[in-house]
C-alpha cells in the first residue's frame, strides 16, 4: 500500500504545480513581449514599459476581418487555459482526497479523467497561444507562455504518475461494502 500512496503524492505534487503554473499563465500580462521589450502581451491586458495597460477585449465582434483570427485565438486561449486551470484544480482536490482518506476504485478512474482532461485542454491552449503571441509584430515568448509549455509537461508527468499508481494500492476501501480490505 506505500507505494501506490508515494505514487499518488507524486501525482499530487505534480498537478499541484501544474495547477500553479496554468494559473500564472493565464493572470501574467507576458505571453509576449515585443524585441525592444517597449510592450508586453498577455491574455487580460496588455502593457506599455512605461506602465499604462490596456484590457484585452472579451468580444470580437469589434474587429476587422484582420484582426478578426488573432482575436478569436485569444478567446480560444483563454477558454481552454481556464479548463485546464479547473480540470487541474479538480484533479488536485481528488488526489489529495486519495492520498488521505482513500476511495473506491470509481474516484480513482475518475482522477484519472480528470488529470487527461486537463492535460488535453493544456495541450489544445498552449500551441495556440504560442501562434497568439508570435502574431504580434517583432515579439518573443515570454514568462506566461514559458510557464504554459513547462506547464503542460509537469500535467504530463502528473497523468504518467497517475497512470502507474496500481490501483488496488491505493483504495483501501472496498467499493461495495467500505470495509477495509486485508
Amino acid at each position: 500500500m506505500a507505494c501506490g500512496r508515494l505514487w499518488s503524492v507524486m501525482a499530487g505534487i505534480l498537478i499541484l504545480g501544474c495547477t500553479a503554473m496554468y494559473i500564472t499563465s493565464a493572470i501574467l500580462p507576458l505571453w509576449s513581449v515585443k524585441t525592444d521589450k517597449s510592450y508586453s502581451y498577455g491574455l487580460w491586458k496588455s502593457c506599455a514599459r512605461n506602465g499604462t495597460c490596456t484590457k484585452e477585449s472579451l468580444s470580437c465582434s469589434r474587429f476587422s476581418d484582420n484582426e478578426l483570427q488573432k482575436c478569436m485565438n485569444l478567446i480560444i486561449i483563454r477558454m481552454f487555459l481556464l479548463l485546464a486551470c479547473i480540470f487541474s484544480g479538480f484533479t488536485s482536490i481528488a488526489v489529495v482526497k486519495l492520498v488521505f482518506t482513500g476511495g473506491s476504485t470509481k474516484t480513482f478512474e475518475r482522477v484519472r479523467i480528470l488529470a487527461i482532461a486537463s492535460f488535453i485542454f493544456g495541450m489544445i491552449a498552449f500551441p495556440v497561444g504560442i501562434k497568439w503571441s508570435l502574431d504580434h509584430s517583432s515579439t518573443i515568448l515570454s514568462t506566461a507562455a514559458i510557464l504554459a509549455t513547462t506547464g503542460n509537461g509537469v500535467n504530463l508527468l502528473a497523468v504518467i504518475t497517475i497512470f502507474m499508481t496500481p490501483k488496488n494500492e491505493i483504495t483501501p476501501f472496498d467499493a461495495n461494502t467500505s470495509v477495509r480490505e486485508k
